[in-house]
Formats: structure tokens, sequence, C-alpha cells
């Protein structure tokens, strides 16, 4: 999210989308978003659905423990990709893997498309408002 204060900017070219983040004695206060489809749930695929890990802590090891020649990446479109793409019928798939890939990279891919997607996003906040040192930027995984 990204604090746009009490206007909403005219530029907004439908990459990302505006919310009301607050109201506050009659001032509206805005942000930016950029929606990622499935975030905080692709944790949860890991454990449950592909029983590649049994707890959220074990990625970190298994991260740190992948190839560093795999190239296996996940496209994280499990409803589609969000922001700033917007493609609901673009559906989610391992592409790259070896017959060496294995969970360690399998996880590690499907963390690093949280990454690749927040940084497509925090693109977009640059593209649309220039440095981005002036505003206040989180970002929030919702665990689905």
């Amino acid at each position: 999210m990204l604090n746009l204060g009490s206007k909403l900017p005219a530029n907004i070219d439908n990459q990302l989308n505006t919310s009301l983040a607050w109201s506050r004695d009659g001032q509206r206060q805005h942000v930016l978003e950029g929606n990622i489809n499935y975030a905080g749930a692709t944790i949860t695929w890991l454990k449950d659905n592909l029983q590649l890990i049994t707890s959220p802590s074990e990625t970190e090891a298994l991260t740190l423990a992948d190839s560093l020649q795999d190239e296996t990446y996940l496209i994280l479109a499990f409803s589609g990709l969000g922001a700033p793409y917007w493609l609901p019928n673009i559906q989610a798939a391992f592409v790259g893997m070896s017959r060496s890939s294995g969970k360690a990279e399998r996880v590690k891919a499907a963390l690093d498309s949280l990454s690749y997607q927040i940084t497509d996003i925090l693109d977009e906040f640059t593209h649309q408002y220039g440095q981005l040192d002036d505003f206040i930027i989180s970002s929030m995984l919702m665990v689905g």
C-alpha cells in the first residue's frame, strides 16, 4: 500500500487499486494498493496441498538449501495474476524445472514468486509517482 494523502491523483492507469485508508475529522486519506492474488495462502498450499513443509518456519532453511544453479520458477496465479497485470485467465505453473529440482527448489520458487510480484508492484508505484522515499509503504500478505 502506498499512502496518497487526501487527494486522489488524476493519472491512475488502472494497474493498481485505490482505497479509502481512513477518515479522521472529515479528512479522508487514500492509499494506492497492488493486490497479489493468493499471496498468503501460498505457504498454506505448500504445506497442505503439496506437503512440502509441515510448518511455515521450515521455508527459510529449505530456501537456503536449494541448488543455486536451479532455475525453477513458480507463476503464482492460482486465481489469475493481480496487480499490475490483471490477467484473470493465467494459470499457476512451475516452469524451468530440471531433474534435480526438488523440495527446496520448489519452496524457494514459491517464496521468490511473492518477491517478484511485490517488486512489480513497487516498480509500478515508482512509475506512477517517482521516487518512493517520501511515502510510507507497507506490504500486507492476507492469509487465505
